[in-house]
């Protein structure tokens, strides 16, 4: 049983760990404006190529074949990471196609919707029961989107597109049984055959952006694949070592980070509408944490 001074330094260690992940996360839309100029499905495409590349050596490096194999070998995992592929990819569209055309505020929005929106997830396919500060939650939340649709005139659908997929997303991972690494590499591997086509079509039309492109462009397309691989390693094994209820309160800075990016590095405009909208998602998000935040208080004193 691990002493009081080794839990502290795991606590300590699966901090910087969460930090690191969630600060990666956040920055990630920045990375995407520098290469704003390239369509959103050749960004997806090279996204997939890097990101395979990365993993495989990733895998290679650190001798996880074994599990990869058994992996593989599996037709029930194999169908699930079919179904997660999917859901992934359409969430990675999503994502550079909002911050492509200057929507970075929904991108944030969409995030700080996701803990709410597996909240109903859970109600409606696992028949989880909400407490009342859980429906009360849901509720503001809708009010908040409903307001924005209202007012503004336009339906936040990036915001919920990507909250409903990295929601469905995060339930079928959860039933495929599959380690991170190993599940986002297989994933990649699906993706692979459309991102080379796309690729392949593009450049026999003459359309391409990367290829023959500045080094801005190039170096970023192929940093991407780490950006998207590291976040994740650094949030298993934070999630790991830490309490349910300190993951849940880190997972609001990435969100924090697109909305401050949005506004003060992008030049999107905070409208009084998006303040009430963003108040309701917070109010919620307060009702939503405050139990865990004080039964961790509780067991912490």
């Amino acid at each position: 049983m691990p002493s009081l001074e080794e839990e502290a330094a795991e606590a300590k260690k699966g901090l910087a760990f969460g930090l690191g992940a969630f600060l990666l996360w956040g920055g990630l839309p920045n990375l995407f404006k520098l290469v704003d100029h390239v369509p959103a499905i050749e960004t997806l495409s090279w996204r997939t190529i890097s990101s395979f590349a990365f993993l495989l050596l990733l895998v290679l490096v650190t001798r996880r074949w074994r599990r990869l194999r058994n992996a593989v070998r599996s037709r029930r995992i194999l169908g699930s990471l079919a179904i997660t592929t999917c859901l992934l990819g359409l969430n990675w569209w999503v994502f550079v196609y909002a911050v492509n055309i200057g929507e970075v505020l929904q991108v944030s929005l969409g995030y700080y919707i996701n803990p709410l929106f597996s909240v109903l997830l859970g109600f409606l396919l696992l028949g989880e029961r909400l407490t009342r500060l859980q429906v009360l939650a849901v509720l503001i939340a809708a009010a908040g989107v409903l307001n924005q649709t209202l007012t503004l005139g336009s339906f936040p659908w990036a915001s919920l597109g990507m909250a409903v997929l990295f929601g469905l997303y995060g339930y079928a991972r959860k039933v495929a049984k599959v380690e991170a690494i190993e599940g986002l590499l297989i994933e990649t591997a699906m993706l692979m055959p459309f991102a080379i086509a796309w690729i392949w079509w593009v450049q026999t039309q003459g359309q391409a952006v990367v290829v023959g492109g500045d080094s801005q462009t190039i170096f970023s397309m192929a940093i991407v694949g780490v950006l998207t691989a590291v976040p994740l390693i650094l949030f298993t094994e934070g999630a790991r070592r830490l309490r349910l209820a300190t993951v849940g309160l880190l997972q609001y800075i990435a969100p924090t980070l697109h909305l401050v990016g949005a506004v003060w590095l992008w030049g999107e405009t905070l409208t009084n509408t998006h303040l009430v909208t963003f108040g309701c998602i917070w109010v919620a998000l307060g009702l939503y944490s405050a139990p865990s935040v004080l039964a961790a208080l509780r067991t912490k004193s």
